[in-house]
């Protein structure tokens, strides 16, 4: 009886080291599927601006394609929508438009950055009631934003 009290001990320490073990290894996955989103987001929200800001749509062509391999679903849906609304029949983005539809567009731009925050912060109360009366995109001047993401680059 008492030779199995050290053979149980060990049995129960290498138990609860491959436990540790495991739970580490989740906590460091997770970890670094976060920083890979945030990455990819920090990127896609870079080319929305630029798309609207000067209606170059090809950074957010990109990094639209890349969001396939992370994003969630819901990123997903709100890019593809925001794409839908953004561009013409033709797929040019050269056309002025209305301030309806630069609206509708905010909304749009709106309910990416809600999808990506839930994605991210899960316990987030923000929703797009707090969307659409309390966030307003702030515009800035060509340059400085060129300016701003040449630095970044």
């Amino acid at each position: 009886m008492n030779a199995a009290i050290p053979i149980v001990i060990a049995v129960v320490t290498a138990l609860v080291g491959f436990l540790t073990w495991l739970l580490q290894r989740r906590v460091e996955r997770r970890k670094a599927d976060r920083l890979r989103k945030e990455a990819l987001y920090e990127k896609l929200l870079e080319a929305i601006t630029e798309l609207s800001s000067f209606g170059n749509g090809a950074p957010v062509l990109i990094e639209s394609q890349k969001a396939w391999l992370y994003a969630s679903d819901d990123v997903l849906r709100a890019v593809t929508n925001y794409l839908k609304v953004f561009l013409d029949e033709q797929g040019s983005t050269d056309v002025p438009i209305t301030q309806e539809q630069r609206a509708v567009r905010q909304r749009q731009e709106g309910a990416i950055r809600l999808a990506i925050r839930r994605d991210l912060e899960r316990s987030t109360t923000l929703d797009e009631n707090w969307m659409s009366n309390e966030w307003k995109p702030v515009a800035s001047s060509e340059e400085a934003i060129r300016e701003y993401l040449a630095r970044r680059r």
